[in-house]
């Protein structure tokens, strides 16, 4: 039988409300954000967030040219000190027609630091469908 470390466990998440605060750019981001790395993106933390309580999982497949693309996470999971997040890529519907307008898609999920522990150094890989999409070591 396989021990407790051995299972991948799902990680309780919820979606932050306007996760466009969070955007760093215009390119691809697949981010966790902590109390210790935030300055590194942003120049003031994100309204609303509580690094003392949460990590965040900030998700894009950056700038798109119409609003049929989009992004959710499904899925966090963990195994052992590997932290997988579950994302959903979606393309544009080829039956309808787009107004053309640049959107940046983006999701931010919240995960509360106790369903980390033991933190320490951890893996975060974030994956799509298809393949892997970044792949970040954090210390909690």
């Amino acid at each position: 039988m396989p021990s407790r470390d051995e299972i991948v466990r799902p990680v309780a998440f919820r979606a932050m409300p306007n996760p466009e605060q969070w955007a760093t750019g215009d390119e691809p981001a697949y981010l966790v954000v902590t109390e210790k790395n935030w300055s590194v993106y942003y120049s003031r933390p994100p309204e609303g967030a509580d690094f003392d309580t949460y990590i965040y999982l900030v998700a894009s497949p950056g700038v798109k040219p119409n609003p049929g693309y989009g992004i959710r996470i499904l899925r966090v999971e963990r195994l052992k000190d590997r932290i997988t997040t579950k994302v959903e890529l979606k393309e544009p519907d080829p039956k309808r027609i787009y107004p053309q307008m640049i959107v940046h898609p983006i999701v931010v999920a919240r995960v509360a630091k106790v369903n980390l522990e033991p933190g320490g150094l951890l893996s975060f890989v974030f994956v799509d469908q298809k393949e892997q999409l970044a792949s970040l070591t954090i210390e909690i």
